[in-house]
């Protein structure tokens, strides 16, 4: 087994894994970012920014039949970001690890070693307790961005600004929305002014 130190560790390679290794490194520290699968991360591969992109495409040409992809620009995005990294000499793993100890991370074969660990997995959608996601009729954001299938009626659970989002891409597409939010209001821990015009 390979047995690599590092000053610090990361874990996770969607935008904070991306912005605490670059500075990090820029600041001198050896660092080793580790990704389960594909760098990006949720904001950037199945939320915020596809569907920012989506809307923008979906406004100028107002088809009903949206024949949007994100895949060619998700690789050049993946590329940007993987070359951006490595110019830091920040060095990447892929694949799933665990924990040894409080200091080292095992991958594969390589056991790596850091003075520092941070975590920045990400999160995970969940649904409500005995409606689970079948990613059929109860879907997340993965299943959303692809528009593979544009129903009349859709609940949008979550009125943060993802959910705003596809919310909003969704009734320009002629979808009938009903947004809920837990809160008692839309887009919470934002100012009032802000919300107002959207709700």
């Amino acid at each position: 087994m390979q047995n690599k130190k590092y000053d610090v560790l990361v874990i996770g390679g969607g935008i904070a894994g991306y912005y605490s290794s670059k500075y990090l490194a820029k600041n001198g520290k050896a660092v080793a970012l580790i990704e389960k699968k594909n760098l990006g991360g949720t904001a950037l591969r199945w939320g915020a920014l596809p569907v920012k992109k989506a809307l923008d495409w979906f406004k100028k040409d107002r088809k009903k039949d949206l024949n949007f992809s994100w895949d060619k620009d998700l690789k050049i995005l993946e590329n940007k970001i993987d070359v951006a990294l490595k110019d830091e000499k920040v060095d990447i793993y892929y694949g799933e690890g665990e924990f040894i100890d409080s200091k080292s991370y095992k991958v594969k074969d390589i056991l790596l070693e850091g003075e520092y660990i941070i975590i920045a997995t990400g999160t995970e959608p969940i649904s409500v307790p005995e409606i689970p996601i079948d990613r059929d009729k109860i879907i997340t954001h993965r299943e959303a961005i692809d528009f593979k299938f544009i129903p009349e009626n859709t609940i949008v659970l979550g009125g943060n600004v993802e959910g705003v989002e596809f919310a909003a891409i969704y009734a320009e597409m002629g979808v009938n929305i009903t947004l809920i939010e837990k809160e008692d209001m839309l887009l919470p821990g934002n100012d009032e002014d802000l919300v107002f015009p959207i709700e």
